[in-house]
């Protein structure tokens, strides 16, 4: 692209006179015109022929300068495919190429308000500190589920020797993986199943113990997630699922919750 405005604004530098004249399209194919356009030109009589210096030499309707020069400066602003082997640029000339050079400079400007002389040094700084906060965060959401994994196994129910977890616990997907994780290390032999609201869905994780056969885990959160208006699924021993109904996760653990308590009562 910077090698293209190169020799689009050597050209304009040049300042080439611009010379427009009506031929037939023949002649204008044998002098080499181009004609970006075919379509448009086919059956036509006389076509207008632009030249500029010995630089361009184009099928054209209309230009609107004398001089290459009173072009002004050539600024690209996007590039495009339009057809196989074929692309378009879009560029801007003059004054509109001077209002969006200021703009850029206004926000240099203010980009080194706030981070300073050198603004990707600045912002590789605030990168640094978000992930540490990042990282602190992340620990400290850790601790937590370790807290929560801690009162909810005090609490769990018992169904012919496995321990059954069954709670909403509004955390993020991966916090309620993690916390899953740590209730069946903590509690096992032991079937875990946990919803949440994660802020734009309500999620559903379940995990079991490998020793606990009557569960499968996949087919339980499929069931769970279709009551919250989503879907999910995994394997035997893990999955995980959700949807959009947020409303309904306690009737949706409910009915989780049945469905284990029953399979449990199956076995034991």
């Amino acid at each position: 692209i910077a090698r293209v405005e190169d020799i689009a604004n050597a050209a304009v530098l040049a300042d080439h006179p611009v010379k427009t004249s009506k031929v037939s399209l023949d002649e204008a194919e044998r002098l080499g015109a181009i004609g970006l356009f075919e379509e448009e030109y086919k059956g036509k009589d006389v076509v207008r022929v632009v030249r500029v210096g010995n630089v361009s030499m184009e099928l054209c309707g209309g230009t609107h300068v004398r001089r290459s020069g009173e072009i002004g400066l050539v600024k690209i602003v996007s590039e495009e495919s339009i057809a196989s082997g074929v692309r378009r640029i879009r560029a801007i000339t003059g004054e509109a190429a001077l209002r969006r050079l200021r703009d850029h400079e206004a926000l240099v400007f203010k980009l080194r308000e706030e981070l300073g002389e050198e603004p990707i040094e600045g912002i590789g700084r605030l990168r640094d500190e978000l992930r540490g906060a990042r990282q602190r965060l992340d620990a400290l959401a850790i601790a937590q589920v370790k807290d929560v994994a801690s009162e909810l196994v005090e609490t769990a129910e018992e169904i012919g020797g496995v321990r059954l977890i069954g709670e909403r616990v509004d955390l993020s997907t991966d916090q309620l993986k993690t916390l899953a994780d740590a209730l069946e290390e903590e509690a096992r032999p032991a079937a875990v199943l946990l919803v949440g609201d994660a802020g734009d869905s309500g999620v559903a994780v379940c995990k079991r113990s490998k020793a606990v056969e009557a569960i499968d885990a996949g087919a339980l959160i499929r069931t769970v997630s279709k009551a919250l208006g989503g879907g999910g699924g995994g394997g035997k021993g893990f999955a995980q699922g959700g949807g959009p109904q947020i409303g309904k996760l306690d009737e949706a653990l409910e009915a989780g919750l049945k469905i284990v308590r029953e399979a449990l009562g199956a076995t034991g």
